[in-house]
């Protein structure tokens, strides 16, 4: 009976190992844990698998220019009796709902005043036109900002 226990033990962890070893080239963390003396129950593994987080991906290479500005994107001009939080609430918006890739508020002076612009960057001269019709029929934008600039290189 014991040399049975002993083998039924050693096919138990052949067969954990084969999960482990698949469920790490699956790319989780993985452990095997005894989480009862073996005198207790002969089958006391139980395997612990961990999704890995995923490397966070790299900021897009935009070509930002002297002023701070990228080389081509859009500017918001957010309506001001909605708070001067408003323009870092819409860029906040822009990236959980995934409309942008990279979005910051912007300081541009006016005179005496400082007048806050969301600005929105992207890779190429092509990607505008999309990335102002996602804008312009954007329900939540259309009752916050005013105004959509794009630009490029100025």
């Amino acid at each position: 009976a014991a040399d049975l226990l002993r083998i039924g033990a050693l096919a138990r962890r052949a067969i954990e190992e084969g999960r482990l070893a698949a469920l790490r080239a699956a790319g989780f963390r993985t452990e095997l844990v005894r989480y009862a003396p073996a005198g207790a129950t002969p089958d006391s593994l139980i395997l612990l698998a961990t999704a890995r987080a995923a490397a966070p991906a790299a900021p897009p290479s935009f070509v930002v220019l002297a002023d701070g500005f990228p080389r081509c994107g859009v500017m918001l001009h957010c309506q001001r009796y909605r708070g001067s939080d408003l323009p870092a609430r819409m860029a906040e918006y822009l990236l959980e709902t995934r409309a942008v890739a990279c979005a910051w508020v912007h300081h541009v002076a006016d005179g005496a005043a400082s007048e806050p612009l969301v600005v929105l960057g992207v890779l190429s001269e092509d990607d505008l036109p999309a990335l102002v019709e996602t804008l312009r029929d954007d329900a939540i934008l259309a009752h916050r900002v005013d105004m959509i600039l794009p630009f490029t290189e100025r």
